[in-house]
C-alpha cells in the first residue's frame, strides 16, 4: 500500500510541475511592458486594422467629425515607427470588419450610420495604393465577427436591420458574395470577437440582442471543424463587447470593450483559462484595433475612451 501511495504521490507531483511549467511559459506576456508608439494622424475607433506585408493598416472608423466617421486610411511601419498616408476609403462607414484575402485588404462589412445602409465590399491593392468597390457584393449583416480560416473568410453572428440577432456561421467569398453555411451557434450574438485558436473557431463576448437593454457577455464558445460540434470554454473574467483580438503563440488576446477598467484578458488553451493583460497607461477602451508585431509583441491602435483616440501602444514580453 505504501509503495502504491508513493507512486501516486510521484505522479501527482509530476503533473503539478508540468502544469506549473506550462502556465509559467504560457504567461510570459505578464512580464511585458507597454510603451507608446507614434500616434495616428486621425483619432478614430471601430476601424479595420490589418497587416499587409510589412505595414499595419488602420482603415476608416468613427471619429468626432460632424458626420461621425472618416474615410482616412493610414499605414504604420513598425521599423521606422511612422504612419504613412494611403488612399482614402471610397465608401466609408462604421463598425467596419476587414480581412486580408488573396493578398488584398478587404472591407467586408460596415454601414452608413445616417441611413443604416450596409456598405458594399471594397478592396485595397497595396501595390497600386488603390481601392476598388464591388457594388454588387454587399454583406447585409451588422456587427458580425470576421475571421480567416484556411484561406476562407468566416462570418459569425451579427444582426439584420430588422433587429434579429443571428446565430449563423458561414463562409463568404468577398469577391463574389457567395455564401456557404458552416454551422449555427448555440445562441445568437453580435458585437463579439472571434479567432482561430488551435484550429478551432473561438467566439467571445458580444451581446445577445441588438435592441433594448444591451448587456455585454463574458461567455466563450468554440467550434470543432472536424467533429462539427460546439463546446463551451472558460468564460472571460470581464464581460466584453466590441473588443479586438489577436492570436499570438497559440494564445488569444482579447482587448478593449466592456464597462470595466480591465484592459484585456488572455486565453491560455493548455489550461482552458484566462488571465488579465497588464494595464497600459491609457487603460481600457472601446472598439480599438489590435495586431501582432511578432511572437512576443502586439500593438493596440486607437479606440474610444471618452473621446476618439489616436494613441498607439505596444507591449513586448520576454520570448521563451
Amino acid at each position: 500500500m505504501k509503495k502504491y501511495s508513493n507512486r501516486l504521490y510521484t505522479v501527482l507531483l509530476l503533473l503539478i510541475l508540468q502544469f506549473a511549467t506550462v502556465f509559467s511559459t504560457s504567461t510570459a506576456w505578464a512580464e511585458g511592458d507597454w510603451e507608446k508608439k507614434a500616434s495616428m494622424s486621425h483619432a478614430r475607433y471601430g476601424q479595420g486594422v490589418e497587416r499587409l506585408g510589412n505595414l499595419i493598416y488602420s482603415v476608416g472608423g468613427e471619429d468626432d467629425s460632424e458626420r461621425g466617421y472618416t474615410a482616412t486610411v493610414e499605414a504604420y511601419d513598425p521599423a521606422s515607427n511612422q504612419w504613412l498616408k494611403k488612399a482614402d476609403l471610397p465608401q466609408p462607414g462604421v463598425h467596419l470588419k476587414t480581412a486580408v484575402y488573396h493578398e488584398l485588404l478587404y472591407v467586408i462589412a460596415g454601414y452608413e450610420p445616417l441611413t443604416g445602409t450596409p456598405i458594399p465590399v471594397q478592396y485595397y491593392d497595396p501595390g497600386k495604393d488603390q481601392w476598388t468597390i464591388l457594388p454588387d457584393v454587399v454583406l447585409d449583416i451588422y456587427e458580425p465577427a470576421v475571421t480567416v480560416w484556411k484561406g476562407q473568410v468566416l462570418i459569425s453572428g451579427g444582426y439584420h436591420n430588422s433587429g434579429v440577432t443571428l446565430d449563423t456561421v458561414f463562409t463568404f467569398d468577398p469577391g463574389t458574395g457567395k455564401r456557404e453555411k458552416v454551422a449555427a451557434m448555440p445562441a445568437p450574438r453580435f458585437g463579439h470577437t472571434a479567432a482561430i485558436v488551435n484550429d478551432r473557431l473561438m467566439i467571445a463576448g458580444g451581446a445577445p440582442n441588438a435592441y433594448g437593454a444591451v448587456r455585454p457577455m463574458s461567455s466563450v464558445i468554440s467550434y470543432d471543424f472536424t467533429a462539427q460540434t460546439w463546446s463551451t470554454s472558460a468564460s472571460m473574467a470581464t464581460p466584453r463587447m466590441h473588443a479586438a483580438s489577436v492570436v499570438i503563440g497559440g494564445q488569444w488576446f482579447v482587448l478593449g470593450g466592456g464597462r470595466q477598467e480591465v484592459l484585456g484578458d488572455v486565453y491560455v488553451p493548455e489550461v482552458n483559462g484566462w488571465s488579465p493583460v497588464p494595464a497600459s497607461e491609457l487603460g481600457n477602451r472601446n472598439q480599438p484595433g489590435v495586431i501582432s508585431l511578432g511572437e512576443s509583441s502586439l500593438v493596440l491602435i486607437g479606440g474610444y475612451r471618452d473621446v476618439p483616440l489616436s494613441a498607439v501602444e505596444s507591449i513586448t514580453w520576454p520570448a521563451r
